[in-house]
């Protein structure tokens, strides 16, 4: 089994910037940074604009803001519960359904219309994303079986 992964740090873009600009290949690149090839070409492809070499300060700046907003955007899936969809799956979490059960609910319900759908996974999200208080005690105790 490979090691777990982390994300590359400036000096391994750095490193990579000098070594693509030496025309080194990718896979040159990922043995001499111990790194998978398919990190390199995703991080090259990622951060790198058509025609213009692969810049580390760029691509660390670029990962930093893609991070931060993947952050952001999970934490703004708490406000889903104060939404009439959220105020269906919460109705649903008091009657003791699990949020596989409701999600299967929105399935049938309604069909092709993503926007009143919702998956299990976004329902837990939410549960946990509530800030403290009566609200998340309450959702928390709904649930079916205590993780």
């Amino acid at each position: 089994m490979g090691q777990a992964y982390s994300s590359l740090s400036i000096e391994e873009r750095t490193q990579i910037s000098l070594l693509r600009s030496q025309d080194v290949k990718p896979a040159e690149i990922a043995r001499q940074l111990g790194r998978s090839k398919s990190t390199i070409s995703r991080e090259l492809g990622r951060n790198r604009s058509a025609g213009k070499p692969y810049l580390a300060a760029a691509a660390q700046q670029l990962a930093t803001r893609r991070r931060t907003a993947a952050k952001n955007g999970r934490r703004k899936q708490g406000p889903m519960l104060d939404s009439p969809l959220g105020r269906f799956v919460r109705g649903e979490l008091r009657r003791a359904l699990s949020p596989e059960q409701i999600a299967g609910r929105l399935k049938r319900m309604h069909g092709d219309d993503l926007s009143q759908r919702v998956s299990h996974e976004t329902i837990y999200q939410a549960i946990y994303l509530v800030p403290r208080g009566d609200l998340r005690t309450e959702l928390i105790d709904a649930r079916r079986s205590q993780v």
